[in-house]
């Protein structure tokens, strides 16, 4: 039987330059990846620039002359002014809707081979290509669409590398630590890696028709809360190229996240037959992308990524939301985004006017989606206010770009009360920064247990978070609407979770014969809130607006349904059956919304086994009590008693079970057994 024989091994050859480049590349003197995958070459496809390409030298004859023989004519073709005719410049064919690919299942419309970045096959590319970043900074020379965002400093060390530039250019300012840098030389990626991203779709993209709809539902729904995208920016370039020459990650994303709020037309004519399978399909094409590493663009990586991270589907997924938002938030800090990009001088000349305001959105979104997340999952905030100084966004931030978008633009995309949904979004920032406050100081292992004056300092925040629209006029837009009821929502729930705290203990300075009125006040807070909560559900559902409720909708809706539970188990038995009568709304709300988020299922399933818990308690100690006290059972008195026996020590259990839920219920995400019987 033969054996293997190993081959001889082979000799390392030395590096060679590609003998073809563009002109653009030749000019910045980076790597040209012409030759593999055919004009134009992946930089100037990345910079959306024309890409020409001297034609090959032919090889000289050996009966050719001698170059002392040329004359002075010919030898003026070797300028590079005359060595490429017009003709030589090649652009990508137009592909018409009539040639182009369909997949049956979803009718997706394959994106054409020379508006893919690269497929070459030999990879030659240098990881470490953009390792001169840190010399560019210390040059400061950087300038135009060739310059990315580069962040020197870092929180822990307030000097870090930057003291080798303080070093070198004293004048610097001490809070100059944003530079621009040349871009990376793009990566180039093989024919296999290629074929599996189309493989999976990610080139497959929707008719022009859906992409339309699915862009309106997008800034309909989800920018006037998530503003994170320059709408003139991003809608020009789509309107001018179209589909195929737009961010394809980013675009997969956004198709992503507004898959949450498409009617029942849009999903037939999508192929699909639900919410949820649109977001799963739209989801899985984006995530191919991410993890080809396919986006080198730190703002589009960045605003790709807050997007997917609308993503959960159960406690095993290890790329839910709590992992894209955390990925959203290192990649802000890596460019610099938690510090003021205006705070000098230099800086402002570096970096434009639009670019700062998009930043100050990013980051604040990205803060916003922070604590909600936190709260929601029980978790420690990754970002600590006390390490940023980007300023609070303000209502132009959102609104200056908008002048420049054309009026039919607006009114094919944006909605009609954008400047209503600006102030909106300014008032929800404020709320956010109250309840990262909340949870700082209420919330934390290692806290000090607060003063009575510090719960009212804090409640004060919160109500001035809520501004002016608290007595605003509500407008008959319908997206205006249900925009200002989640707002009112994100207010009641704040509120909720400074006081929910203190329903089983008490603050500092409070005596223990001061207790009681503090636990009736902390109490009617609560109740209060939870029952406003109610009112907004009520609002919604006679509006038919339900299903264009947000994601973290869901998750504020968590404190009100705690504070209904534990109003279940009050031994008033009006205030029981009030209690019940109000989870029971929050749970048809939720039931309406497991149609779009897998979350709000999963609420539905843990609130189902505590009420289900409580009644069986309920239950079993009402039987208990008539055994040893048969003679205070009436025929219909376990089904109509106007007080519940034994209160005293019903409540008690009640209260011993309520603890235990609300210490681990806060967390919607727990990983539940499926029970057949809850539905």
């Amino acid at each position: 039987m033969s054996q293997y024989q190993p081959g001889p091994i082979p000799v390392a050859r030395p590096r060679r330059r590609s003998a073809a480049a563009c002109w653009t590349c030749r000019e910045r003197k980076v790597r040209c990846n012409v030759s593999q995958c055919g004009p134009p070459c992946t930089n100037c496809v990345h910079d959306a620039i024309e890409c020409k390409v001297a034609p090959r030298k032919k090889p000289t004859p050996l009966n050719a002359p001698q170059p002392e023989e040329v004359s002075a004519s010919t030898s003026s073709l070797s300028t590079p002014s005359s060595r490429v005719r017009p003709s030589s410049t090649v652009q990508p064919s137009p592909v018409s809707p009539a040639s182009t690919p369909e997949r049956v299942h979803n009718a997706l419309v394959d994106v054409p081979d020379e508006d893919i970045d690269s497929y070459g096959q030999d990879i030659d590319y240098d990881e470490g290509e953009n390792s001169k970043a840190y010399l560019a900074a210390l040059e400061g020379t950087a300038t135009g669409s060739d310059a990315v965002p580069f962040y020197m400093n870092c929180t822990g060390d307030q000097q870090g590398l930057g003291f080798v530039v303080d070093i070198c250019r004293p004048d610097r300012s001490p809070n100059c630590n944003h530079y621009l840098v040349p871009r990376a030389t793009a990566k180039l990626y093989s024919a296999e890696d290629l074929a599996v991203l189309r493989m999976k779709g990610a080139f497959s993209l929707p008719p022009d028709e859906i992409c339309k709809r699915l862009l309106q539902c997008y800034f309909n729904h989800v920018h006037p809360l998530l503003p994170i995208l320059d709408v003139n920016t991003f809608l020009t370039q789509y309107i001018k190229g179209g589909q195929q020459k737009s961010n394809l990650l980013l675009l997969w994303s956004i198709f992503f996240a507004a898959s949450s709020f498409v009617d029942d037309d849009l999903l037939q004519a999508a192929g699909h037959s639900s919410r949820k399978s649109m977001k799963r399909s739209m989801y899985t094409r984006a995530k191919c992308l991410y993890d080809a590493d396919y986006e080198k663009d730190k703002t589009a990586l960045i605003q790709s990524v807050m997007l997917m991270g609308y993503w959960y589907t159960d406690t095993e997924d290890r790329t839910g939301s709590w992992h894209w938002i955390g990925v959203a938030i290192s990649l802000c800090q890596t460019i610099g985004l938690h510090r003021n990009l205006e705070s000098g001088q230099h800086q402002k000349q570096r970096f434009s006017s639009s670019q700062c305001r998009v930043w100050r959105r990013i980051w604040w979104s990205c803060y916003i989606r922070d604590a909600w997340l936190s709260f929601g999952m029980g978790r420690p905030m990754r970002i600590h206010i006390e390490d940023c100084d980007m300023p609070l966004p303000t209502v132009d931030d959102v609104l200056a770009e908008l002048i420049d978008v054309p009026a039919e633009t607006k009114d094919t995309y944006l909605p009609a009360g954008i400047a209503s949904l600006a102030r909106y979004w300014i008032n929800l920032v404020h709320i956010s920064l109250a309840l990262g406050n909340v949870l700082s100081k209420h919330y934390r292992p290692r806290r000090d247990t607060p003063s009575l004056a510090d719960l009212e300092r804090d409640e004060k925040e919160i109500f001035q978070s809520f501004g002016a629209c608290r007595n605003e006029t509500v407008s008959a837009d319908p997206i205006v609407q249900v925009n200002a009821y989640h707002l009112q929502l994100y207010y009641e729930a704040t509120m909720i979770a400074l006081y929910r705290q203190y329903l089983l203990t008490s603050p500092e300075g409070i005596t223990s014969m001061e207790k009681d009125a503090w636990h009736n006040t902390v109490l009617e807070k609560v109740k209060s809130a939870a029952f406003n909560t109610s009112s907004i559900l009520n609002q919604l559902i006679s509006k038919n607006m339900v299903k264009f409720c947000q994601a973290m909708f869901v998750t504020a809706l968590i404190p009100a349904m705690q504070i209904h539970l534990y109003e279940s188990t009050s031994c008033n038995m009006l205030a029981q059956r009030h209690g019940s009568h109000q989870l029971d709304l929050c749970m048809i709300v939720l039931n309406e919304l497991r149609k779009t988020y897998w979350a709000a299922d999963f609420l539905c399933r843990l609130f189902s086994k505590a009420q289900k818990t409580l009644r069986n308690t309920r239950t079993s100690k009402t039987a208990d009590h008539a055994v040893r006290n048969p003679s205070q059972l009436t025929p219909d008195s376990t089904t109509h008693s106007e007080e519940p026996i034994a209160p005293q020590e019903t409540n008690n259990d009640f209260m011993f079970l309520l603890d235990e839920f609300l210490s681990t219920g806060w967390n919607p995400f727990l990983s539940m057994s499926e029970d057949p019987n809850i539905k």
